[in-house]
């Protein structure tokens, strides 16, 4: 029910009470029914029968696949398939009739998008124009639909902004340098074979990358060794040292010390926590 100030009222209903001592069970069954607007909706009348269905499970490695397919539609602006992996996402959660599971997902959500977005030197904050704090908007709402909601309008804005940046001329050359890399990373490359490249000077492309990713050349380097080491490390059949060859370490302390500085474990931990 809804009031013409735009409050809604939510009502639980309890079983039926045949005798008095049956009505402070029906009252815990009403204040249950109430609760469960979280994923029946609010501004409604729920009955207690409505929500003791026994609850679903969780598949974790389907919520990885939705939540890795949504972080390339939001670099893609593949906005309908923002959409249908949210949709995804928080229809495997509402199954579960479990609040603390859908703020669970919440701060999964979140954490994997600031992950994702700091390996390509984005703040997530930053891009939404928001501070940390204002995050506790999601722990305020009444329901699974009003989260999910917050969350397609909010990745709809990192993604348009996103595009926005690839689409400008500091982005290609970025791109381009990121490409080169990829390709030689196997190699010893250096800033002056980048210079020799790119038909610049060493000193000016050490500052033209500066000055548009927000890395020096080293630093970037290392970025997308590491994320490639990652990637590598997924595949069992790669042993440690052949991943630290491919991306470019002939000497694997350094290739494990490195790994561990930017990831916080080794390369050996990283693929048995991802196995």
């Amino acid at each position: 029910m809804r009031n013409h100030n735009g409050i809604s009222i939510t009502t639980g209903v309890g079983e039926l009470a045949h005798a008095i001592d049956q009505l402070q069970l029906s009252y815990r069954q009403a204040i249950e029914a109430v609760e469960g607007k979280m994923f029946l909706g609010k501004g409604s009348v729920i009955k207690f029968e409505d929500v003791r269905t026994e609850p679903g499970m969780l598949d974790s490695r389907m919520l990885d696949v939705h939540m890795n397919a949504l972080l390339t539609a939001m670099e893609g602006y593949e906005l309908v398939r923002i959409c249908d992996e949210i949709e995804q996402m928080f229809g495997s959660i509402k199954n579960l009739r479990s609040r603390f599971s859908v703020h669970n997902m919440s701060n999964y959500i979140i954490w994997r998008l600031d992950q994702y977005l700091s390996g390509r030197n984005e703040d997530l904050f930053e891009l939404l124009g928001m501070e940390i704090h204002h995050l506790d908007i999601l722990m305020q709402f009444d329901t699974i639909n009003d989260i999910r909601s917050w969350f397609i309008q909010r990745i709809f804005e990192i993604s348009e902004r996103l595009y926005e940046k690839s689409n400008s001329k500091d982005s290609k050359f970025i791109k381009n340098v990121i490409h080169t890399i990829r390709e030689r990373m196997s190699e010893n490359i250096t800033i002056k074979d980048m210079a020799q490249h790119f038909s610049f000077s060493p000193s000016h492309i050490g500052f033209l990358i500066k000055e548009k990713s927000g890395n020096t050349f080293n630093e970037l380097l290392v970025q997308i060794r590491m994320e490639r080491a990652c990637e590598l490390l997924r595949q069992p059949r790669l042993k440690i040292y052949e991943v630290a060859d491919q991306v470019g370490y002939r000497y694997l302390p350094y290739f494990s010390r490195q790994f561990k500085e930017r990831y916080g474990m080794t390369p050996l931990e990283y693929r048995k926590r991802e196995s």
